[in-house]
């Protein structure tokens, strides 16, 4: 998980409590510290270039089951990790990484549905 450790420390480091931030001026920030991330946010988002802003976009509270979706193919795996543990994942994005790497099948068990989910496990 030190991806999403990496992420959330570089957060820590560089947000500031009374900084207000625009999409355009810090992407990253931006969908970590407004409450008025909008669809077309995360899915400008989710097509960066930058693997942390495609994580911050899998982790939004703001992402819908497509976001999530289109997150569960990135080819990162701490993208992936973020978008199953993420509060939105309905039962079919668990179920999706069940044979994907050990992380992101990691990162699913902290989902709060997952024991609703999955009472025996995987």
């Amino acid at each position: 998980m030190s991806l999403l450790r990496n992420h959330q420390r570089f957060l820590e480091k560089y947000t500031l409590s009374d900084a207000h931030y625009t999409y355009e001026d810090c992407p990253l920030l931006y969908l970590k510290q407004s409450k008025e991330v909008t669809k077309e946010h995360l899915d400008k988002a989710l097509n960066d270039t930058n693997t942390d802003v495609r994580l911050a976009a899998a982790s939004n509270l703001n992402a819908s089951k497509e976001h999530l979706d289109k997150a569960l193919n990135d080819r990162s795996e701490g993208v992936r990790a973020a978008a199953v543990s993420n509060p939105n994942a309905t039962k079919e994005h668990l179920d999706k990484v069940k044979h994907d790497f050990y992380f992101v099948k990691s990162a699913a068990k902290t989902n709060p549905n997952y024991a609703k989910y999955f009472p025996n496990g995987y």
